[in-house]
């Protein structure tokens, strides 16, 4: 243990890594923060439009559909608007389905090959955890 942290304070004190010469030199710049504060202000907007097309552009499109009377062009508008999600979790599902198949998918195939048996070994906690 302490051979190692050894190691780190002596790599830390060398004269080979860059800390020196070019990291600690560019936090002692002038325009280091204006640039810092910058970055901070495009990281926060790029969260906020996600958060406004993941959050509140859906609970607003289920809030105003509930206010719709005519049931026809509410129930459309949701199968149009929900479809793209049902079915890539349908596709995503059945190709975990494929890949984890222990007769004819990647994994069965692996495993047989490794160990020259076929089982159901995903479901013996052994080979799990």
């Amino acid at each position: 243990m302490e051979n190692s942290v050894g190691r780190v304070i002596n790599t830390l004190e060398s004269d080979k890594i860059a800390f020196k010469g070019s990291f600690f030199p560019f936090f002692l710049q002038k325009t280091i923060w204006e640039v810092m504060i910058i970055s901070m202000k495009k990281i926060v907007r790029r969260i906020m439009a996600l958060f406004l097309v993941t959050v509140f552009i859906p609970i607003v499109l289920a809030l105003s559909l509930n206010c719709l009377r005519p049931q026809r062009v509410k129930r459309t508008v949701q199968t149009i608007t929900y479809i793209p999600h049902f079915v890539s979790t349908v596709v995503l599902a059945g190709m975990m389905n494929q890949m984890l198949n222990p007769i004819i998918g990647l994994y069965g195939n692996a495993v047989q090959a490794l160990t020259s048996y076929l089982t159901f070994n995903i479901l013996i906690p052994s080979w799990v955890f």
